[in-house]
């Protein structure tokens, strides 16, 4: 099976290299010249979950969409925002029978995609785990979570269950969406509350050491 990974960043990566090291597909990525200039001089290693790493040697990268075009199945992992623009760049591109496969956050990401490839088969998925890109090629898989996908992709199941992603189809997957979706929201706002806060304890640790510093040189 020939994979291709369009939007080659963190999660397509980790993803387009576990599949090379188990053996589990061909891969092809897809994606920013910056990318690319970084595996050319580091090459792709993968660590999963549980701190192994592995190098996928000799993927192809380029940034033009053509090279996809032999691809028995493309997974879409750029930005919702790209989306209509990326699936215009796989109109004239993919094979009659490809399967697109959204490993994309939000809930309309596979429709736009369909939108725009109505001859084939779009699927929508979700990645319930995290990947740290830690630079010269390296990408760390760190949290646990499955990648799910809807139903009608049993060939692309089979070769990410080798590559040691747990991977789910579900038939009710746009419930899922909505909760990493939510759970995503969430997280930043935490995160801004957590900001506030450490800038809140820090202005009080000042003023209280300007306060003590005060009453020093009065009593003296």
């Amino acid at each position: 099976m020939k994979i291709g990974v369009v939007g080659a960043g963190a999660i397509g990566c980790y993803v387009g290299g576990a599949l090379r090291t188990a053996g589990a597909a061909d891969i092809v990525l897809v994606g920013r010249s910056r990318i690319g200039d970084e595996l050319a001089a580091h090459g792709l290693s993968v660590q999963d979950f549980a701190g192994e790493r592995r190098r996928a040697d000799g993927v192809p990268f380029s940034t033009d969409p053509a090279v996809l075009a032999t691809c028995d199945a493309v997974l879409c992992c750029v930005k919702s925002g790209q989306t209509d623009e990326v699936a215009r760049s796989l109109a004239g591109v993919l094979r009659a029978d490809a399967i697109v496969v959204s490993l994309q956050n939000g809930v309309r990401n596979a429709d736009v995609l369909r939108a725009r490839l109505p001859s084939a088969r779009v699927l929508a998925g979700i990645v319930g785990f995290n990947v740290r890109s830690h630079g010269e090629g390296v990408f760390q898989r760190t949290t646990s979570g499955a990648v799910m996908l809807e139903p009608g992709a049993d060939a692309l199941v089979t070769a990410l269950r080798a590559a040691a992603c747990r991977c789910r189809p579900r038939a009710d997957l746009v419930r899922h969406q909505w909760t990493k979706l939510l759970v995503n929201l969430n997280n930043a706002v935490s995160a801004l509350e957590d900001a506030f806060t450490v800038r809140a304890h820090v202005e009080a640790d000042d003023a209280r050491e300007h306060a003590r510093r005060r009453q020093a040189r009065t009593e003296h």
